[in-house]
C-alpha cells in the first residue's frame, strides 16, 4: 500500500496485488481502507473509510477533517467468496492548518552524485503549490559550496561545485503566501541530503609502447594519471601527497608468453615511487654502463584515497640510436585517455620525435634533416585481426604519412564489444650521419555506450480530471490508462551496463521526453544523476 498526499486529499494505491484464480472471474478482491492516528479518540480508531473492489482510491480531506500529524492507513484485502485476507499499511503526514495551500512530502531521498557530474535540486518535486499564489525561496547548504545560492525553487550546481567524499545537506526555505491576511502562510524547510561519491582513477603512461636506444636516458611519465574527482580545468598538482605511484618492470620472453624478474644495476636502482620512472645509462664512461637489451614491460600503479588503477607499456631496448617516438592523444570534451568512444567524436593522435647525437660521434654531429612518417593500425578481437586501411580518406582524412593521425568514428561505431585498436607510428630519421628508425604504439579499446537495460513508467497519481466526479470513486485500471498531462509517474531504467566496464565507472541517467513539435529531447532533469529512477510530471504537450 502506498499513500500520497495531493492538493485535495490522499491517494491510496494497492500495488503488486496477486490473486490466485481458480475459476475464471473468481475470486473477487475487496479492498477495505481504514485509518488511525494519535489524534483520534479510541472509539474512532480503525474507522472504515472506504470499501471498494478497486486497488486505487482518492480520499478527499473532508473524509477526515479533524486529523493532523501522522496518519496511518490500513488496507485489508479480502477475496470473495473464499474470504482469504491479506493486509498492508502506509503512513502520511497531514497538516490541516495549511492544507489547500501546498502539499509537503517530508521524506527526502538520499541523492548520490559525483563531483564531475554536477547536481540538480528541484523543490517542486517535494513541495507542490495547490493554487497559483506567491512563493519566496532561499537555499542554504552545509558544508559550504563554491557557488552562489539562487532565490528560486531549483538549484543547478555545475560540475565540481561539490567535493568527492563529503556529505551535504541542502535546505530549501520556502514561504507560500496565503491569499488572505487572516490565513496563515505556509513555511516549509525542506532538506536534501546529498552524498558525493568518489569517481574512478585511471593510470596513464604518456607515449605508448616504444623502441628505445640502450645509450639514452629512459623516462616514463605517469604524471598525467587522472582522477575523476579532480577538476580538469585546474592543473594537476604533482606535489599532492595523496597521489601515490609505484613502478614495476619485468623482461618479456619470446612471444610475450612470460615475464621474468630483471636484475639490472640501472633499472633496479631507479626510484619506483615517483610519477616519472627514470633510468640513466652511463654511455660516456669506460666501461660503458648501458641499458639492458630486450623487451621490458613497465607497469605503474596509481593510487588515491583507496582507489587504484594500473597500466603498462612495452619498451624495446635496442642497440643503435633510433629516434625517440611517442604518441599522444588529443582529447575532445567527454573523452577518456585510456579508450576511444566513437560516439563522442573522432580519434586524434599527435606524435613527438626527438633525436640525439650518438655518443661516439660527440655533441657536434649533424642531426637528421628529414623525417618520414608511416602510420599503421589494426583491430583485434581475440584471435580475429583486421588491418585498418589508412589510405582511405573516409576513414583517415590525414592519410598514413603525416605526423598525426585522425580516425573518423563512422566505421568504428558499429563494432561489437571487445575490439582493441592498435595504432603504430614508424619514423625514419635521415641525415648525413644518421639513418635510424624508431616506433611507438598505442592500444585503445573501442568504447561502447551502455546497453542491456530498459525503461519503465509507473503512474504514482492521477490528475483529478481523469477520475470520475464522485470523491470516493476509483479507477482500478489507472496504471493501464494513457498517461495524461499532470499525472505523476515514476521512471525507472533497470539493467543498464557498459560493455567491458572492468574499472567500474559510474553510469549516469537523465530522463526526458521527445517533443514531437520541436523535434528534440526535452529533459525532465537539468543534470544527469547517478540514480536510475526519477519522478516526473507528464507535461502538457498541447502547448
Amino acid at each position: 500500500l502506498t499513500a500520497r498526499v495531493t492538493c485535495t486529499g490522499v491517494l491510496l494505491v494497492a500495488k503488486d496485488v496477486a490473486v490466485y484464480e481458480d475459476i475464471p472471474g473468481y475470486p473477487t478482491p475487496r479492498y477495505r481502507y481504514r485509518y488511525s492516528s494519535p489524534a483520534l479518540a479510541s472509539a474512532e480508531i480503525g474507522y472504515l473509510l472506504h470499501e471498494a473492489t478497486e486497488a486505487e482510491v482518492r480520499l478527499p480531506f473532508t473524509s477526515f477533517p479533524s486529523l493532523a500529524g501522522s496518519v496511518e492507513f490500513d488496507l485489508v484485502l479480502e477475496t470473495l467468496p473464499y474470504h482469504d485476507v491479506s493486509a498492508a499499511n502506509a503512513s502520511v503526514l497531514l497538516n490541516t492548518t495549511v492544507q489547500g495551500l501546498a502539499v509537503v512530502d517530508n521524506v527526502m531521498p538520499l541523492t548520490q552524485t559525483y563531483a564531475f557530474q554536477g547536481l540538480g535540486l528541484t523543490g517542486p518535486s517535494y513541495v507542490e503549490r495547490c493554487p497559483e499564489i506567491p512563493s519566496y525561496y532561499s537555499w542554504t547548504v552545509t558544508p559550504a559550496v563554491s557557488v552562489q545560492a539562487p532565490s528560486t525553487s531549483m538549484w543547478n550546481l555545475p560540475s565540481y561545485s561539490v567535493k568527492a567524499g563529503l556529505s551535504y545537506t541542502f535546505s530549501l526555505h520556502w514561504v507560500v503566501q496565503a491569499s488572505t491576511a487572516a490565513s496563515p502562510s505556509l513555511v516549509v524547510n525542506t532538506g536534501f541530503p546529498v552524498e558525493v561519491l568518489h569517481g574512478v582513477v585511471t593510470a596513464v603512461i604518456s607515449g605508448g609502447d616504444r623502441t628505445w636506444s640502450n645509450t639514452r636516458v629512459l623516462q616514463l611519465d605517469a604524471s598525467q594519471s587522472v582522477d575523476q574527482d579532480d577538476n580538469p580545468a585546474s592543473p594537476i598538482s604533482q606535489s599532492d601527497p595523496s597521489r601515490i605511484f609505484y613502478w614495476q618492470f619485468c623482461q618479456l620472453g619470446q612471444n610475450s608468453s612470460s615475464c621474468s624478474e630483471v636484475q639490472d644495476p640501472i633499472l633496479s636502482s631507479s626510484a619506483r615511487n615517483l610519477s616519472t620512472f627514470t633510468a640513466a645509462p652511463l654511455a660516456l664512461t669506460r666501461p660503458q654502463v648501458l641499458l639492458p637489451l630486450g623487451s621490458f614491460l613497465f607497469t605503474v600503479t596509481f593510487t588515491r584515497t583507496g582507489r587504484s588503477s594500473s597500466t603498462s607499456v612495452v619498451v624495446t631496448i635496442v642497440k643503435g640510436y633510433p629516434p625517440a617516438v611517442s604518441i599522444t592523444r588529443i582529447l575532445l570534451p567527454g573523452q577518456f585517455y585510456s579508450r576511444w568512444s566513437p560516439s563522442l567524436g573522432p580519434l586524434r593522435l599527435s606524435s613527438n620525435v626527438s633525436v640525439e647525437c650518438p655518443a661516439d660521434l660527440g655533441p657536434g654531429c649533424a642531426l637528421p634533416n628529414t623525417m618520414f612518417y608511416t602510420w599503421s593500425a589494426t583491430l583485434q578481437w581475440g584471435s580475429l585481426l583486421s588491418i585498418v586501411d589508412l589510405t582511405n580518406t573516409t576513414i583517415s582524412p590525414l592519410g598514413a604519412a603525416a605526423p598525426g593521425l585522425k580516425l573518423n568514428p563512422g566505421t568504428f561505431a558499429l563494432l561489437a564489444s571487445g575490439f582493441v585498436l592498435s595504432a603504430t607510428l614508424e619514423v625514419l630519421a635521415v641525415g648525413p650521419e644518421y639513418n635510424e628508425t624508431g616506433r611507438a604504439t598505442i592500444l585503445l579499446p573501442i568504447n561502447l555506450p551502455p546497453s542491456g537495460g530498459s525503461l519503465a513508467a509507473v503512474r504514482l497519481s492521477t490528475t483529478p480530471d481523469t477520475l470520475p466526479a464522485s470523491p470516493n470513486a476509483t479507477n482500478s485500471t489507472a496504471n493501464l490508462l494513457p498517461l495524461l498531462a499532470g499525472d505523476v509517474m515514476q521512471l525507472s531504467a533497470p539493467g543498464w551496463s557498459k560493455p567491458g566496464n572492468a574499472s567500474g565507472e559510474a553510469l549516469t541517467y537523465q530522463f526526458g521526453y521527445m517533443h514531437q513539435t520541436l523535434g528534440q529531447l526535452v529533459p525532465f532533469q537539468a543534470l544527469p544523476t547517478a540514480l536510475s529512477t526519477a519522478e516526473a510530471v507528464v507535461p502538457n504537450l498541447v502547448t
